[in-house]
């Protein structure tokens, strides 16, 4: 007896939503592979004793005089200072209010501006934070409803939905001023939604019979 239409077009659509899920984990992996690289140079900056002490006496250096003001990266050289790849002293900046030297730190396609000023000591702009994950279940009722929140309007939030027996089900999803309504079919089987629901919350219902368990993931 050959499969029937019914059990393919089930078949067809767990397999798209599975081939989008590895999809969207290799894409958040390579982001958080990324983010980590740039901490990691970060943290070997801040726990470079030898260049800490060298930044430490340009407060001594009322002028900014030193060979280290003029030229850090070459200092660093001379002076088997060891810099991480990708990273770029800058010669200290005199013409603001207060001292200041800058450092460009690059890995991948991100690019982190790390700067040190006499008067307000160490800053960095542009540290990437594209990798943020939430997740919550809740088992749902019949007419019972549930708001979750999303942490950053336009963040990708995966919602799936799985009926408790082997009822059809269905759930509303609203997020802003939208409203979508959904099958979660019977049999224990997952729906997965995925939207830019472009919301910081979305609200979930159960607005059939069966109870649904339903799980929210933002990344």
């Amino acid at each position: 007896m050959p499969m029937p239409t019914e059990a393919l077009s089930a078949l067809n659509q767990d397999i798209r939503a599975h081939d989008q899920r590895v999809s969207e984990l290799r894409e958040a992996i390579h982001l958080a592979e990324q983010e980590i690289a740039i901490h990691e140079v970060l943290l070997d900056l801040a726990r470079n004793e030898r260049l800490i002490a060298a930044i430490g006496e340009l407060y001594d250096d009322q002028d900014m005089s030193s060979k280290f003001a003029a030229d850090p990266q070459a200092y660093c050289a001379q002076e088997g200072i060891s810099l991480p790849k990708g990273v770029a002293l800058n010669p200290v900046d005199t013409s603001g209010s207060a001292a200041r030297l800058t450092a460009v730190v690059r890995r991948g396609d991100s690019q982190v501006d790390v700067t040190w000023q006499r008067d307000s000591g160490f800053s960095s702009r542009g540290v990437p934070n594209r990798v943020v994950v939430f997740s919550a279940d809740k088992s749902l009722a019949p007419g019972e409803s549930t708001t979750f929140p999303t942490y950053a309007a336009g963040k990708h939030t995966t919602l799936y939905a799985r009926n408790t027996n082997n009822q059809q089900g269905t759930v509303k999803v609203t997020a802003a001023s939208k409203q979508e309504t959904f099958s979660t079919g019977p049999g224990g089987q997952e729906t997965f939604i995925d939207r830019d629901w472009g919301g910081i919350f979305i609200g979930v219902s159960n607005a059939s019979p069966p109870n649904v368990d339903v799980i929210v993931r933002t990344s």
